[in-house]
């Protein structure tokens, strides 16, 4: 049997988990229909932009269920109504680095997960978001292997294969742009001002505990690190992606939620 420290067990006793698969199947009916009918070409991939968004901010917000289901039905719903999204494979990525750098198991990741995280580097990294995602993974590898403090040569050789991959592939389907022309200034700011609070804002210490042990709360210095990469690379990915930088306005407002939600729980914490 496959063994690996990266996947999570989609616990059930949770109403959340229960609740995201009901609005994943949904998500698929509808976004199945639409694309029969043809009045949506993308509305097909509504199920796995729910999923993975929800998924995604589990990472940026592990003690808060609810923040990820909302930004989960947002994807969902913004596929659904036929908007221009970010590549499934881009996001799955990022989603990738996040789970890497926060380390929700806590256990060291395994060879053989570096290999194939070295691979999903590689695959995703066909266009210019993809390419960002998968230069994403290279670093949170990386910074994993640091944070671990536990000196070991096979992370190393899984964030340089990474990132080689990422970029030979790139380059070999010019996914990358030759210069930043059609910039979405709107955007670009808001992300950057996202960046800005989420650097100098550290997170509240963090409650739930890591899969592998109950004994063993999160790290609140790796969800920081979780947050501040995948922050930064979603900016990166509005430089590249010129005019198609809508398709990150799903991820740039779950972002935005998770920060609303932290603040809201800050102003009713008791002040000493």
């Amino acid at each position: 049997m496959f063994r690996t420290h990266l996947g999570r067990p989609l616990d059930l006793s949770l109403t959340s988990n229960r609740l995201i698969i009901g609005v994943t199947a949904i998500a698929a009916v509808v976004g199945g229909a639409l694309w029969l009918a043809g009045d949506a070409p993308d509305a097909w991939l509504a199920p796995a932009h729910t999923f993975i968004a929800w998924a995604l901010v589990r990472e940026l917000d592990p003690d808060r269920h609810m923040t990820a289901l909302v930004a989960g039905i947002a994807a969902g719903i913004w596929v659904l109504l036929g908007f221009e999204s970010m590549n499934v494979l881009a996001l799955g990525g990022l989603l990738l680095a996040g789970r890497i750098v926060l380390n929700p198991v806590g256990l060291d990741l395994l060879n053989t997960d570096l290999a194939v995280m070295a691979l999903a580097a590689t695959i995703v990294s066909f266009t210019a978001a993809g390419w960002v995602a998968g230069a994403g993974i290279a670093v949170a590898i990386y910074v994993d292997a640091r944070m671990s403090e536990k000196p070991r040569l096979a992370p190393v050789l899984a964030s340089a294969g990474a990132a080689v991959g990422a970029t030979a592939v790139a380059t070999i389907t010019n996914a990358l742009p030759d210069n930043l022309a059609g910039v979405e200034p709107l955007i670009v700011l808001f992300i950057g001002l996202l960046v800005l609070v989420i650097v100098v804002r550290d997170p509240l210490p963090v409650l739930s505990t890591v899969d592998h042990t109950d004994r063993k709360r999160m790290s609140t210095e790796r969800l920081h690190a979780t947050r501040v990469l995948t922050v930064v690379l979603v900016f990166v990915a509005a430089l590249l992606t010129g005019g198609e930088a809508t398709g990150l306005i799903p991820v740039v407002m779950a972002f935005a939620l998770v920060l609303v939600s932290e603040e809201l729980k800050r102003t009713r914490m008791p002040t000493l």
